[in-house]
């Protein structure tokens, strides 16, 4: 009887010692499982960032690789437009428009010779003027022969030279029909000068005195 009692003490103890020991080791072990679980989460977002960056590459090579749309050809309408303009190759093969030269006669020397002489005469004009005001007359050659037949401060009247004669602006003119140039070089001097034949003024046929 006492042992059957003692077997029955001692296997109490075991099972007490086998349950004390469940009790100690679970802890550890559902310490162990967490921090597992918590690892194996941190390395998610590694692994998800490197698959979307991968995804994202092959996106955008497929985009690269994407053939471009082809633009439609943009359509020229002549609608509304201007008249057309002609071909300039057309207008510069037209031939010159041929212009006739016109050549003056020859003025024989009499009339040049006479033409000297008329200048002559203006000039002694403009000596009479200063001798009797003692400076030459000043202005343009309506001016001038405005003073000179009388529009002067002792209104003397000296009148054009012999011959010759004014046009309708009041201007002495040659024997060709050209104004005069007069130029007031000085108070003393004036050049007196004709265009000559041609009636242009500084070229070879032009006659001048001072």
């Amino acid at each position: 009887m006492r042992s059957s009692t003692q077997r029955f003490v001692v296997g109490v103890g075991l099972v007490l010692v086998a349950v004390g020991i469940l009790f100690l080791t679970r802890p550890l072990q559902i310490g162990r499982s967490a921090r597992t679980e918590t690892s194996g989460s941190a390395s998610d977002p590694v692994q998800q960032g490197s698959e979307s960056s991968q995804s994202e590459q092959s996106a955008t090579a497929g985009s690269s690789h994407a053939p471009e749309p082809s633009q439609p050809a943009a359509i020229v309408s002549n609608q509304g437009a201007g008249p057309s303009v002609p071909n300039s190759r057309a207008i510069t093969n037209l031939p010159p428009a041929s212009t006739p030269n016109v050549v003056a006669p020859p003025v024989p020397e009499s009339e040049i010779t006479a033409l000297e002489s008329d200048l002559e005469h203006v000039g002694m004009m403009v000596r009479q003027f200063r001798d009797a005001l003692g400076e030459n007359p000043i202005g343009t050659n309506a001016e001038i022969m405005k003073a000179v037949l009388g529009d002067n401060l002792k209104q003397a009247k000296i009148g054009a030279p012999e011959g010759q004669n004014l046009n309708g602006e009041g201007e002495l003119v040659d024997r060709f029909g050209h104004p005069y140039f007069f130029h007031q070089v000085s108070k003393n001097q004036m050049e007196i000068r004709s265009a000559g034949p041609d009636g242009v003024m500084w070229t070879g046929d032009d006659r001048q005195i001072k």
